[in-house]
């Protein structure tokens, strides 16, 4: 990068560096280097890339967007940390790490990060990422905004695998956890401390031979074996010389656990953590609004953008930025007998009564799963029923079927139900068992709905736990096919804009597998080949605030849906009009899991199909909306100066709250909505970017408020959800589905895409395709 523009070809454009191998005596590859010559040439593109080339920010046109000039923002302010890599660890998407954050940020943050656990800590550190926005002075206006999202990563320490295994408790000499041993360590970098010049390689497991078995023929023809070589090589006795060597992808890649040492700036994926890590990590990583702002410009002097100047970079930072949002109206709830309420400030409401339509079981079961906790099953029993025949719940006083799963195994009990023709099954799990997937798997392959509790929960419903009674039962009635309320407002303009008789259509991906940074970096792929769920919903039900949804296969780590489209639109549209007794009037589609990548694809090819499957099925086009949800963004909203004294909650802005100025694209139609509250940390307020609209009477604040009202309908708590009910919906049907596809083996059956589209999903089963079966 340069302040001024260079000349091809001249003197000027070579630069020579002096270079002195002794200084990394650590580094073979570099000691016979005397002088590095690096030669700028003219770029290949037609023009020149300057920092304050905003042309890309006037674009509204997706299809022609380029994110270079952002990249290049991204890359400018990344200089300071880039070359002081003794002070940040800078790693793929715009992450980096402060190695000495204590000079920047909190002591006591500082402090719990480094000793979170035996074998790892969290690294502080933020996500740094350029986007354009109107800025402070709003519509017509262009500038390019930095995000900074700081952020808590669970690093592995540096320490050999002897004591990473003994961290966790292994006893190396114990043959039988060999395999245990094996998966803990897997995919880890690891080098030996040892060698003059520092060469990693990835485990891939344990050798077959220790130390002492494992021999090879030295360079004066000599047989010797591992433990003789170090004693040898490096004067050091092995304590361990009869366990496995720690093993590569190469030939030589073997060392003794003692002297495999995990290299340092490897994140710790999240199979690798525990639950008491994951619960710690979000109690250190959920900062409130007043903490959060601190360490925002902590890192704004941790990352010399302090110091960037307009004459010198090309580059000027404000510190923040100061928007105006607007608050919406709540919508009324409404229960049976016409009980309307409207939620408070906070977004919450309690139940005013019976639910508006209640659902029903001829027969149902009670299986209890696990011997870790003790539950009192008669006093649940008899509390569970209470509480569903309080909110007008039908299903008998006594379950036809009781037991508990021993050797005959949890599908036993599903056949028994399907014998007893009973409709519903209740299991009480304890928390260590992991069988949703399984018992999922069964429910479809029965047809028997089932929901499952576990064992504390049980026991605190069975107690005084009203509350947790009421979530319970919340659950149990969508299942059973009724519905707990609807929603009403009292705003003509969104009715004038959708109509009555509006499909609105949530679709939602669940990925498989992921690859972390540091695999990324070098050049790792996702291990996991399993299939992938897309889930979507829709209110096709009686109500049209009801949302029913399903999932369908997709190959693993694709964000595009093409082939599967055309058949969520069939689906939904054929249901409503079924349900309904009519076609719709409009359509509403939202598409999470999407990334700013995506739109252009949306666009070309993903919503001709939705028109294509209009035309079919209705005989014409109707008015089409399509928006996509982005909880995942950087931005963070939070008021102008939270008072550090108060709660997470009072600090964080209400719901209800939306920005669609300032904060904004200048010219992409997009806004920010907060729908719920924050009780830990800081919200994360989503946006919503509208990639096409075709309907007139749909204006941004007819679109922002049936958004807002949607967050009211997930049915199964009290309060708005951070996603409108459609995509917070079709995101449980979507892992609903992977978690099916990994479990199919354990009943015995191989996950196949067109099987399961013909068997396993929701919709192909008359007893399930008009319930809410993932309440």
């Amino acid at each position: 990068m340069s302040t001024s523009k260079l000349k091809a070809d001249t003197a000027d454009n070579l630069i020579c560096v002096n270079f002195d191998p002794s200084r990394f005596p650590d580094f073979i590859s570099v000691q016979s280097f005397v002088e590095i010559n690096v030669i700028i040439k003219q770029s290949e593109t037609d023009t020149d890339l300057t920092s304050d080339d905003m042309s890309m920010a006037r674009l509204s046109d997706l299809t022609q967007f380029d994110r270079g000039h952002q990249r290049f923002i991204e890359l400018a302010t990344s200089q300071y940390a880039l070359f002081r890599p003794e002070d940040i660890v800078c790693l793929a998407g715009g992450k980096m790490y402060l190695v000495e954050p204590q000079k920047s940020m909190d002591n006591s943050v500082v402090e719990r990060c480094n000793k979170f656990s035996a074998d790892k800590f969290l690294g502080i550190g933020c996500k740094k990422s350029a986007k354009y926005i109107e800025g402070p002075k709003g519509r017509g206006h262009e500038n390019v905004a930095l995000f900074i999202a700081p952020i808590k990563t669970p690093f592995f320490r540096q320490q050999s695998i002897l004591d990473f295994l003994e961290c966790r408790r292994f006893n190396v000499n114990d043959r039988s956890k060999y395999n245990a041993m094996k998966y803990a360590i897997k995919d880890l970098y690891v080098f030996n401390p040892l060698l003059s010049g520092k060469r990693t390689f990835q485990i891939i497991g344990l050798a077959n031979v220790s130390a002492r078995q494992m021999t090879f023929t030295d360079r004066e023809g000599r047989q010797i074996n591992v433990a003789q070589y170090f004693a040898e090589k490096y004067n050091v006795k092995l304590r361990y010389p009869d366990v496995p060597l720690v093993k590569g992808k190469g030939k030589t890649d073997l060392l003794p656990m003692e002297y495999c040492v995990i290299d340092d700036n490897q994140p710790a994926p999240k199979n690798r953590m525990n639950q008491f890590e994951d619960a710690d990590m979000v109690k250190i990583a959920a900062q409130p609004p007043a903490i959060q702002k601190k360490e925002v410009r902590g890192f704004l002097g941790a990352l010399g953008l302090n110091d960037l100047t307009l004459q010198r970079d090309g580059i000027q930072m404000r510190p923040h930025l100061t928007i105006t949002g607007r608050i919406l109206q709540n919508p009324e709830v409404v229960y049976a007998d016409d009980k309307a309420v409207t939620p408070a400030d906070d977004g919450l409401w309690k139940l005013p009564g019976r639910f508006i339509r209640c659902g029903e079981t001829s027969q149902w079961g009670l299986i209890r799963c696990g011997n870790a906790v003790e539950v009192k099953m008669r006093e649940f029993q008899t509390a569970y029923y209470n509480m569903c025949k309080a909110n007008g719940v039908k299903i008998p006083e006594k379950p036809i079927l009781i037991g508990k799963v021993d050797q005959r195994g949890l599908e036993y009990f599903f056949e028994e139900a399907k014998r007893l023709k009973v409709e519903f099954l209740v299991v009480i799990s304890d928390k260590n068992i992991d069988m949703q997937g399984e018992l999922k798997c069964l429910e479809r392959k029965y047809e028997v709905a089932t929901q499952n509790i576990t064992a504390n929960v049980a026991n605190d419903a069975a107690g005084r736990g009203r509350a947790t009674l009421e979530n319970i039962v919340q659950k149990t009635n969508p299942k059973l096919g009724g519905t707990n309320f609807t929603i009403r407002h009292h705003q003509k303009f969104i009715d004038d804009a959708f109509g009555k008789n509006c499909l609105i259509i949530g679709v939602a991906l669940s990925h498989s597998g992921a690859v972390d940074d540091v695999q990324r970096a070098r050049g790792g792929i996702a291990e996991s080949t399993s299939l992938s769920a897309v889930g979507y919903a829709a209110n096709t039900g009686i109500d049209p605030f009801e949302f029913i949804g399903d999932h369908l296969p997709n190959n693993p780590h694709r964000s595009e849906i093409l082939d599967l489209i055309p058949g969520i639109i069939q689906s939904t549209i054929n249901k409503f009009h079924q349900n309904r007794k009519m076609f719709p009037s409009s359509m509403l589609l939202y598409l999470n899991g999407s990334s700013e990548g995506d739109f252009v694809l949306l666009k070309r090819f993903e919503i001709p199909l939705v028109f294509k499957k209009m035309i079919d099925l209705i005989g014409q086009k109707i008015p089409l909306t399509v928006i996509v949800p982005q909880r995942s963004n950087v931005a963070r909203v939070y008021k102008t100066a939270p008072d550090p004294s108060q709660k997470a909650a009072q600090q964080n802005i209400q719901p209800g709250v939306v920005v669609d100025t300032g904060l904004v694209h200048p010219k992409i139609n997009e806004f920010f909505l907060n729908s719920h509250t924050t009780i830990q940390g800081t919200a994360r307020t989503p946006k919503y970017t509208i990639i096409h609209n075709d309907n007139i009477n749909a204006g941004m604040d007819a679109i922002q408020h049936i958004t807002y009202y949607l967050c009211f309908c997930h049915q199964i708590v009290n309060s708005p959800t951070s996603l409108p009910s459609p995509v917070y919906v079709a995101s449980a049907y979507a892992e609903r589905g992977t978690k099916m596809y990994k479990s199919m083996p354990k009943i015995g059956v191989t996950p196949n895409p067109d099987d399961i589209a013909e068997n396993w999903i929701y919709d192909t089963s008359v007893f399930f395709r008009n319930k809410r079966i993932n309440a």
